[in-house]
């Protein structure tokens, strides 16, 4: 299984980083910015991607819309958008933009434990 997360901010990329990798065994590809992770999803397939929604040159809505569009339905990843905003206009945005899951930050482990699986599984949680 091939994760990426993709957020602008260091820490948070480091700690669900490190969250992913204690969970799966798997160290996680990542990306600083939406530009970085659809340069990534192009060159790369990935089974699950991490997306955070607020993020410089390419937010994380539009890095979804362009993975969906650029990639053959085959190879489409589950993508979760992260955010600390969970009101129902940024939940309608992220569903509007392809995203299949929500999960606000902080994160949560048991959830993103859950996610994880059920991306091996072929169904979210």
């Amino acid at each position: 299984m091939k994760i990426l997360v993709a957020d602008d901010n260091a820490m948070i990329l480091k700690v669900l980083s490190m969250m992913i990798e204690r969970l799966t065994g798997i160290t996680p590809h990542q990306a600083k910015d939406g530009v970085e992770a659809c340069k990534l999803a192009a060159k790369s397939h990935f089974d699950l991607i991490f997306m955070d929604y607020n993020m410089p040159r390419m937010t994380g809505i539009e890095a979804a819309e362009k993975i969906r569009k650029l990639l053959p339905k085959s190879e489409q990843p589950r993508i979760v958008a992260l955010s600390g905003s969970s009101s129902p206009l940024d939940q309608e945005n992220y569903n509007s933009a392809g995203m299949d899951y929500f999960m606000s930050k902080p994160i949560n482990l048991s959830i993103l434990k859950k996610l994880i699986e059920g991306t091996q599984t072929g169904s979210l949680a």
